[in-house]
């Protein structure tokens, strides 16, 4: 018999707000998950941003490896364009192989038909709430500002500069479209969750089934901020420090808003007698920066914030497997969920060491940022590798080959002569990272 797997990605989850793993968010339906499953507690995402990481989540591989991510040139759109080459044996397409209905329901636009991340799926259907600004396709200028990531004002300027009269109230009603969608449906601390568990709810549960789903809860905006993620980096410290503490309490309560909206996907599973038999995957593609190191949002980093997530599976029939020593690396998890479904253990998914990468800046800047932040952007904008290890963390900056990290059970040692031979196997470990030689960003 063929197991049914149910695959949630809470974009942008951070491990450490869940009551889970101790944190302040109250989310007793991933508890109840929880109890039935397994928690694992090194669970670490390949990439700090989306993209990349639902490459690996599909692929198997690492960011050198498939090579869809951020480079000096090439920023968010332009990067989910490079997907088109590498889909083979992609998850969702080996188990349509099997026999499996394959669906993907999406409320985030950056995994989508648009980003090539529906191939492999029998059927995939995008729920983001603000894709009223994207039916404008047919003026090819326009698009190109709106998914370059320039704001509104950019926008609205460029055009009255060309006298684009027409193209400019054409963007003004898709603009005041979308604002009054978010309204009406309670956007932004619903990002979608409601309509997906609508559209849930009335769906064909044909089995075996296999069901991805990205829920965008906890990404921003969030209510009651201006908070306006990467730009909010080139702001000054105080204006970042007098802004976090509501934009972390309004992160707690947009996850147990999440709790709830998982809670009803599980609860219709129950419903329907599908529970029992169906692998239940519960985890989160990056993480989330609330000014800890002096940076905000996600991307660039690699720090824990960013790259230690939540992972909670529930196997058929409630199997529970003892907990191995090392690393839940999430690139492992195509291979760990076509085992398990088959009757095979967990045994594919932990391994001694993980790593996670990030390649600069995945957002594209305006000009004026890129003026008058020139020595943040250039910060920014360096490739990175972590490895960890038996309790160790590395990561290595790969423009000037400097130490970034380096922890023990997080906690620094850098300055710790003892450790001194770890760091230099660890610094090897980086090198020959699935065979690349010491790395350069790219162009």
């Amino acid at each position: 018999m063929m197991n049914n797997v149910l695959f949630i990605l809470c974009d942008t989850m951070r491990r450490d707000v869940s009551n889970v793993y101790g944190g302040a968010a109250r989310m007793d339906n991933l508890s109840k998950l929880a109890r039935d499953g397994v928690v694992y507690k090194n669970a670490i995402s390949p990439s700090p941003w989306t993209v990349p990481s639902h490459v690996s989540f599909f692929s198997g591989m690492y960011l050198n490896e498939h090579g869809v991510h951020e480079t000096a040139k090439l920023k968010t759109w332009h990067v989910a364009n490079r997907n088109k080459g590498i889909y083979k044996d992609l998850l969702p397409a080996v188990l349509s192989s099997k026999g499996y209905n394959t669906l993907g329901i999406s409320t985030n636009l950056l995994v989508s038909t648009i980003t090539n991340l529906d191939i492999g799926f029998n059927t995939f259907f995008n729920a983001d709430i603000v894709l009223t600004r994207y039916q404008l396709r047919q003026d090819k200028e326009l698009i190109k500002m709106v998914r370059g990531g320039y704001s509104n004002g950019e926008i609205i300027s460029a055009l009255l500069k060309k006298m684009k009269i027409g193209t400019l109230l054409k963007y003004g009603a898709a603009y005041f479209m979308t604002r009054r969608a978010e309204k009406a449906l309670n956007f932004p601390f619903d990002k979608g969750a409601a309509y997906v568990n609508m559209l849930l709810s009335g769906s064909n549960w044909n089995e075996p089934f296999f069901r991805f789903i990205n829920l965008m809860e906890v990404h921003e905006p969030y209510r009651h901020s201006s908070y306006r993620g990467p730009q909010e980096n080139f702001k000054s410290q105080r204006k970042k420090h007098g802004e976090m503490g509501a934009v972390k309490s309004e992160y707690v309560l947009e996850a147990e808003y999440l709790d709830q909206n998982i809670g009803r996907i599980i609860s219709n599973l129950k419903k329907l007698g599908l529970y029992d038999d169906t692998m239940i995957i519960v985890t989160s593609d990056h993480g989330q920066a609330f000014n800890e190191h002096g940076y905000i949002d996600h991307g660039v980093y690699l720090y824990d914030e960013l790259i230690r997530v939540p992972l909670i599976i529930k196997y058929p029939r409630n199997r529970k497997f003892e907990a191995r020593r090392g690393y839940q690396s999430l690139v492992n998890l195509p291979k760990t969920i076509i085992e398990a479904v088959e009757g095979g253990d967990d045994h594919s998914l932990t391994t001694e060491t993980a790593f996670s990468e990030a390649y600069g800046l995945n957002v594209p800047m305006s000009k004026r940022d890129m003026a008058n932040n020139r020595s943040l952007i250039n910060l920014y904008e360096r490739p990175r590798k972590a490895v960890f290890k038996d309790g160790f963390k590395l990561v290595i900056e790969g423009k000037t080959g400097n130490i970034e990290e380096f922890t023990k059970d997080g906690k620094d040692v850098l300055a710790d002569i003892k450790y001194s031979k770890v760091r230099d196997e660890l610094t090897n470990e980086i090198d020959i990272f699935k065979g690349q030689e010491k790395f350069a960003l790219p162009k």
